[in-house]
């Protein structure tokens, strides 16, 4: 994601939701779909942030990859 993606530092009121649209975004932006591609996305999100924000961050990444394995093994879903 180094190559595709800029880091931004922002305050935010709602870190939480902030952290997962944003890897909502990057889920949709890249198609991940794999576990190897949302650690992948996980570990630079971890890398580039401080340590006060990893538990949003996990937190986040949690909720959107639960999101994608509901829906992958959704009826029609693909799973």
């Amino acid at each position: 994601f180094g190559d595709t993606a800029a880091v931004v530092e922002v305050d935010s009121m709602d870190p939480f939701n902030d952290f997962k649209a944003s890897m909502e975004e990057m889920v949709w932006a890249h198609r991940l779909e794999d576990w190897d591609s949302m650690e992948e996305l996980l570990t630079s999100y971890l890398r580039v942030n401080a340590e006060s924000n990893h538990g949003y961050i996990i937190g986040a990444f949690v909720d959107v990859w639960v999101r994608i394995c509901s829906e992958f093994l959704r009826p029609g879903g693909g799973g």
